[in-house]
C-alpha cells in the first residue's frame, strides 16, 4: 500500500478531531441543531488551518444518513463515505486559483439548478475565492444572493481583503486563527505516539514554531523530519532539515556580542553559512528571545513566554539591559527588511552583529544608571525616572529655552514635506511629529513623548544623528535632539523650580494657594518660556 502522507492520514473527518478553531465549530453545530444554516459562509484564515477540512466535515454532516442526529457524521453511510472520498455528486470543490474565470463560474451557475442526488442539501465548496476575476464575482453575485433553499455555499480564502465587498456582504463570515504553538505541540504529540515515533519535546516546539500556526504544515514538517531520522526525532534534527539554529546557537551569539569577541562572532556566521541556516528567520528568532527577554524584565511571568524559558531571559537581562535589547531589536528588524533586495542577507546579518556589538560596548549604561536624582520636596512622580543628561545639563537647556525659538521650531516641524525622505526618515520623524516640544534654546530641543521606549528610539545614537542632520537643513541652527517621558518631563519641571527657588539672591516669598498657574510657571521658566494651553 502506498504511503499516505501525515496531513491526509490525520485530517480530522468529524468535528472533534479539529484541533483548535473552537468557537467557529461551536457555532456551525448550533446553526445546524436549531437548523438555522446560513446560504453562504465565507471562512478565511491563514494556510493549513482547518479551512476546507471544516467545510468538508459541514457538509458530510448536513447530508449525512444516520437517523440519530447526534451521531452525524457518522462516517458509514453512502453520503459520508462518497464526500470523503471526493466523488458525491451534492458536494462539488472547486479551485479558484485555477478555475477563476466567468466561464467557469457560469457553468457552475448552470447546476445549481439541479437538487441533490443523495443528500438534502447540495454544497458548492470555493477554494481561493480571492483569485476570481471581477466578471466571475459578478457572475456569481445573483446566485450567491437569492440561491435555492438546497444549495449551500462555502467560499475559502487566505486573503480576504481581495474578495468583492458585494460578495462578502452575502456571506456569513468566519475568520480562522493561528494554531497556537502548544495546540499545536499537543497534536503532533499524540500523531507521535500512533505512529510509534520518538520525538523529543524541544523538537515538536520547534516543529510547532516553523508551522507558524498551520496544523498541516506541522504535519509535513514532521514528516520531512521521520524521513531523515526514522523515528527518533532530536532538536538539532529538525535544524538541520529545516535550517535553523539552536537556541543554544542564538544565545552563543548574544554572548560573544557581550563578550566583544568578534572572532567568535565572525566564525559563527561562517559555522551558519556553512549549514545553510535560513538567515531571515534565524534573525527573526533573535528579534523574539530578545523581546521576550524585555517582557519577562518588565512582568517575571514566565507564562507569557513561548519561544524561550524564565532562565534564558534572566540570562539575557544580564548581559544586558532592557534599554540596549530594544535598541538589538530596531537594529535586527531595519536589517531584516532589506534582506528582500540584498544579494548577501548573510553580509547585512553579520553588519548588524557588528553594530550591536558596538552598542554593547558604549556606556549608556553608567550615564542611565549613575543619574543624581534629588530629593525634591512633593517630587510628582516616582523616584524611578532616568535620563541620559544630568540634573545640571538639563538645568541649563531650561535657563536658556525660549518661547519664540518653540514656537518657530514647532512651525518648521510640522510643515516638513514628507515626501523629500527616506522611509526611516518619514518613521523618525512621524514620532517627533506627535512629540510635543517641551523646550528649545539656540542648541538644544526637547522633545516630550509618552513612554521609554519611543525615547530610546529617538535618544539612540544612529537615529539620533538622522534626525539631527535632518532637522538641521530646517530649523533657524543646529540643535542637538533630546527625548524624555512626560514622567521626566515633570521631574525636570520639579528640579527646575527648586533650583530656581534656591538659587535667587532675595528672598521669595512662599507661594500661596491664590498665585496663579501662569504665574508659577513664569517662575520655573521665565515668562516667554511656557503656552498656556486651555484644557477640560
Amino acid at each position: 500500500m502506498a504511503y499516505k502522507a501525515l496531513y491526509r492520514k490525520y485530517r480530522p473527518t468529524v468535528f472533534s478531531e479539529v484541533v483548535g478553531q473552537q468557537y467557529i465549530i461551536a457555532t456551525l453545530q448550533n446553526a445546524i441543531k436549531n437548523n438555522k444554516l446560513a446560504h453562504a459562509y465565507l471562512f478565511c484564515g491563514p494556510r493549513g488551518t482547518g479551512k476546507t477540512t471544516i467545510a468538508k466535515i459541514l457538509a458530510k454532516t448536513i447530508n449525512c444518513q444516520n437517523e440519530d442526529v447526534n451521531l452525524r457524521p457518522c462516517g458509514k453511510c453512502a453520503s459520508c463515505i462518497d464526500i470523503q472520498q471526493s466523488v458525491s455528486p451534492d458536494v462539488i470543490e472547486m479551485d479558484a486559483a485555477t478555475n477563476n474565470g466567468v466561464d467557469e463560474v457560469r457553468e457552475l451557475i448552470d447546476k445549481v439548478k439541479y437538487a441533490p442526488m443523495n443528500g438534502k442539501y447540495k454544497v458548492y465548496i470555493i477554494d481561493e475565492v480571492h483569485m476570481m476575476t471581477v466578471s466571475a464575482f459578478n457572475a456569481l453575485l445573483k446566485t450567491l444572493e437569492e440561491p435555492p433553499e438546497y444549495c449551500i455555499f462555502i467560499l475559502a480564502t487566505t486573503e480576504p481583503h481581495k474578495v468583492l465587498p458585494t460578495i462578502v456582504s452575502r456571506c456569513q463570515r468566519f475568520d480562522f486563527k493561528k494554531i497556537a504553538v502548544p495546540v499545536i505541540v499537543g497534536n503532533l504529540r499524540n500523531i507521535c505516539q500512533k505512529e510509534n515515533v520518538n520525538c523529543s519535546e524541544e523538537a515538536l516546539k520547534l516543529i510547532a514554531s516553523l508551522a507558524d500556526g498551520g496544523m498541516r504544515d506541522a504535519l509535513s514538517i514532521l514528516d520531512q523530519c521521520i524521513s531523515y531520522k526514522d523515528n527518533n526525532i532530536e532538536l538539532e534534527d529538525v535544524g538541520n532539515v529545516y535550517g535553523v539554529a539552536t537556541l543554544s546557537e542564538k544565545m552563543d551569539l548574544f554572548r560573544e556580542i557581550k563578550n566583544q569577541d568578534t572572532v567568535k562572532i565572525v566564525n559563527k556566521i561562517n559555522e551558519i553559512a556553512e549549514k545553510g541556516i535560513d538567515i531571515s528567520r534565524l534573525t527573526t528568532d533573535m528579534i523574539n528571545i530578545a523581546k521576550e527577554s524585555v517582557i519577562y524584565g518588565y512582568s517575571k511571568n514566565e507564562d507569557i513566554l513561548e519561544v524561550i524559558d524564565g532562565d534564558t531571559a534572566a540570562e539575557l537581562l544580564k548581559m544586558f539591559s532592557s534599554t540596549k535589547l530594544l535598541t538589538f531589536i530596531d537594529n535586527l528588524i531595519e536589517t531584516q527588511s532589506k534582506y528582500r533586495e540584498a544579494t548577501s542577507a548573510l553580509t547585512y546579518f553579520e553588519i548588524c552583529l557588528l553594530k550591536m556589538m558596538d552598542i554593547s560596548r558604549e556606556n549608556t549604561e553608567s550615564k542611565q544608571e549613575n543619574i543624581i536624582v534629588k530629593e525634591v520636596e512633593n517630587l510628582p512622580i516616582s523616584s524611578n525616572v532616568y535620563i541620559d543628561y544630568t540634573d545640571e545639563e538639563y538645568y541649563d537647556i531650561l535657563t536658556k529655552a525660549n518661547k519664540r525659538l518653540k514656537e518657530m521650531d514647532n512651525k518648521i516641524i510640522a510643515n516638513l514635506p514628507s515626501n523629500s525622505f527616506t522611509v526611516k526618515e518619514n518613521n523618525l520623524l512621524a514620532r517627533i511629529k506627535k512629540a510635543p516640544i517641551m523646550a528649545s534654546s539656540q542648541d538644544k530641543i526637547i522633545f516630550t513623548v509618552s513612554d521609554r521606549i519611543q525615547a530610546n528610539e529617538i535618544n539612540e545614537a544612529e537615529n539620533n544623528r538622522i534626525l539631527k542632520e535632518l532637522l538641521g537643513k530646517y530649523l533657524p541652527s543646529n540643535k542637538d535632539i533630546i527625548a524624555v517621558t512626560e514622567e521626566q518631563r515633570d521631574y525636570l519641571i520639579t528640579y527646575f523650580r527648586s533650583r530656581q527657588n534656591t538659587s535667587r539672591k532675595e528672598e521669595v516669598k512662599p507661594e500661596t494657594s491664590e498665585k496663579t498657574a501662569e504665574d508659577r510657571l513664569g517662575a520655573l521658566f521665565g515668562k516667554d518660556g511656557f503656552d498656556v494651553v486651555e484644557g477640560d
